[in-house]
């Protein structure tokens, strides 16, 4: 087998083990010691394989990827973890291959120089051509040991060996700007991700702690009126409203038992019962086999107050019917009302999928619902003359 086809394999199979395992279990962004240990683990496991596939001929030592892996480990996470992957690099070297302790003692030498021009401040382009450099001088040493001291000539014509020299140096200098490319290009996915969550969060905190300014206002202006006429009412309905309150400052992304979310509903229909009277009607059908199924705070209490303050102004007397039931994969929380249905531009801003509202309702549930599972399809909404059905679905 040839140079360029020997060392292809090699770092076809570095490049593999790195991205399979690198991408999808580390963050590499800012590792804490437990993720640094299982790096060091991978960048050995990584070496491991490469120096098994030249396991018994001393000459293809020319062929290794100590010094690129010990190199790039040292770039991307620091001197103890190149000291201890160069480390066991030297001693694989010497045990496999007898006699080769210059070598090894190379290997060292690359471990500990890469660690420290870690800690020099750079950008990433700025150490893959650091890397680089490091890479070409102790590439040439590589060599140097490999075919003068070992005597490990490939072929026997003295230009093809200085061309095979070259072809090697440049190989070994490619591999350590392409792990690196690799690598930085994990972290820049890393970055990407996280920024998303961050975005998602900060959205979720925006339309969890808002409280629709309109009730907060009718609802004190009730209470300040009963605090004459029915002071114990009065005070009850303060209690609610705190509650309410409370719950919409909790931690953005927090779930509740759904006991404490039919609360929330409760605490609602407490002050707006106060204000309107009998003209709300509510029934409930909640089997107490789901009261403490996790559900995403205050997401079931916004479809209620929109089913009372959208249809209280047209008819005499607003019926909700409030039930549960799991369906599949998921649970369903619906919500009935007898209104006269919701018009057809409205729905239709509702569903966009680029329509955010600041206000609670359907349109910021349902962006609630799709940043914290990440899934489109979960307020069914239908609608007609004699009333609507909001069917909210909560993966189980």
């Amino acid at each position: 087998m040839d140079i360029a086809g020997r060392t292809s394999i090699i770092l076809i199979i570095a490049f593999v083990i790195s991205h399979l395992i690198i991408k999808n279990n580390f963050n590499i962004i800012k590792p804490n010691w437990i993720e640094k240990i299982l790096l060091t683990l991978t960048f050995i496991l990584i070496y491991t394989v490469t120096l098994l596939f030249n396991f018994g001929e001393q000459r293809l030592l020319i062929f290794d990827l100590a010094l690129p892996i010990v190199i790039v480990s040292g770039i991307l996470s620091g001197l103890r973890v190149s000291i201890v992957v160069s480390t066991v690099a030297a001693i694989m070297i010497n045990y496999l291959f007898p006699l080769s302790w210059p070598y090894a003692v190379l290997t060292l030498g690359a471990g500990l120089v890469s660690g420290i021009l870690s800690h020099v401040k750079q950008s990433n382009r700025q150490k893959m051509y650091t890397a680089a450099g490091i890479q070409f001088v102790f590439s040439l040493a590589q060599v140097g040991i490999i075919y003068f001291l070992f005597e490990g000539f490939l072929y026997q014509v003295l230009w093809q060996n200085v061309l095979s020299i070259i072809l090697i140096v440049l190989v070994q200098m490619s591999s350590v700007v392409m792990f690196l490319y690799t690598i930085y290009s994990i972290i820049h996915f890393q970055k990407a991700q996280a920024l998303l969550y961050y975005q998602n969060q900060q959205r979720l905190r925006s339309l969890e702690s808002q409280v629709n300014p309109h009730f907060l206002f009718n609802s004190l202006n009730t209470i300040g009126s009963l605090t004459r006429t029915n002071p114990n009412k009065a005070h009850e309905l303060i209690i609610e409203l705190s509650s309410l309150l409370r719950s919409s400052l909790r931690k953005q992304g927090e779930t509740i038992p759904l006991v404490d979310e039919l609360r929330n509903i409760d605490s609602y229909l407490s002050i707006a019962q106060a204000r309107f009277g009998s003209r709300i009607e509510i029934k409930k059908d909640i089997p107490e086999m789901y009261l403490r199924w996790k559900v995403p705070n205050l997401i079931w209490e916004p479809i209620v107050e929109n089913a009372v303050i959208h249809n209280i102004k047209k008819q005499d007397i607003v019926k909700i019917s409030i039930s549960a039931k799991q369906i599949g994969d998921y649970l369903h929380l619906i919500t009935i009302d007898n209104g006269q249905g919701i018009p057809t531009d409205v729905l239709k801003k509702i569903k966009s999928p680029n329509e955010e509202t600041k206000h609670l309702g359907l349109s910021s549930t349902r962006l609630r619902l799709l940043n914290f599972y990440h899934q489109d399809n979960l307020v069914d909404i239908n609608t007609s003359k004699i009333g609507t059905i909001v069917t909210i679905k909560i993966p189980v």
